[in-house]
């Protein structure tokens, strides 16, 4: 008798879950709308934008993860950095 009031009260735990990811689902309907009324041509243009994106956000990781490498590299015994 509880859980039916809990479950009625706050919903289920699917719906819980469904009313909290709508808003995504929803934007990303809109993306797709938007993207679906492009051509060919600016759609690979899109694609060069994305992937530019993506390398400026990742440039600070990127040279973390060198400047990690690097360190790494130093601590081997030279024997070791041959394999």
């Amino acid at each position: 008798m509880f859980n039916l009031f809990v479950k009625k009260f706050f919903g289920s735990q699917a719906t819980r879950q469904f009313k909290r990811t709508q808003p995504q689902v929803s934007q990303i309907s809109q993306l797709a709308a938007s993207y679906q009324s492009l051509s060919d041509d600016q759609l690979q243009a899109k694609t060069a934008t994305f992937r530019q994106d993506l390398r400026t956000r990742n440039a600070d990781s990127r040279q973390q993860l060198e400047a990690i490498e690097a360190r790494l590299r130093g601590d081997l015994v030279p024997e070791e950095r041959e394999q």
